[in-house]
């Protein structure tokens, strides 16, 4: 299934701040300004999203070709699914999310995306279809874009959320220099439940960043 970083982390910070500004009676002309602001450095980060290639993948911009290709190999209910939040993320927040197609010899196989929530902080989620696990291609197209986001874009943080009933995911994250920070009690809906999710995160200064090929 796909690790949706950006629905799971932002959703909870954009929600805690709108929070926080109701209390403080922030004005909404100032709260424009910044969401202004915060956007015009996203323009500025996502207008460095390029081609990537690693020793097996190419990773693509995501756009309309891109995303017929890996479309069209979903595989269940719980890709269609990933693919929605990808999808409604784009959308929504076009301006502050960028995305990869990963492919394998012309064949689409999965997806890496980034949000930036803050100046220099964003967030992760990636899927790998189903008949594509096992042979390390989620490492490798994560490991190139968690170092694509600090060297070239800038960030100082990137975080991910994973499933917590599913190891695999977070052992991708952890195997690309990722800390396990703590565990996000019912943050994922999935269908009519609530899912827990384990927090992942890992820093521009974080020691391993040569590491991520």
């Amino acid at each position: 299934m796909f690790r949706p970083a950006w629905p799971l982390v932002a959703t909870s910070i954009l929600a805690a701040r709108g929070a926080a500004r109701a209390r403080s009676g922030a004005r909404p002309k100032r709260r424009e300004a910044r969401l202004s602001a915060t956007a015009g450095k996203a323009r500025s980060v996502l207008s460095m999203v390029a081609l990537i290639s690693t020793a097996r993948l190419v990773l693509e911009p995501f756009d309309s070709i891109c995303a017929r290709a890996l479309r069209a190999r979903l595989e269940d209910d719980d890709e269609r699914e990933a693919w929605v939040h990808l999808c409604q993320a784009l959308a929504e927040r076009p301006d502050m999310t960028s995305a990869w197609i990963v492919y394998r010899d012309g064949r689409a196989l999965g997806t890496v995306a980034v949000m930036l929530v803050a100046d220099t902080i964003g967030e992760i989620g990636f899927l790998v279809l189903r008949s594509e696990r096992g042979q390390g291609y989620g490492r490798e197209a994560v490991g190139a874009v968690v170092r694509h986001a600090f060297t070239r874009m800038g960030l100082h943080r990137l975080a991910g959320a994973t499933p917590a009933a599913d190891p695999a995911a977070a052992a991708v994250l952890e195997r690309c220099g990722f800390q396990r920070e703590g565990l996000m009690r019912g943050s994922y809906v999935h269908g009519v439940a609530h899912r827990d999710c384990w927090l992942h995160a890992r820093l521009a200064t974080d020691q391993d960043l040569v590491l991520v090929r």
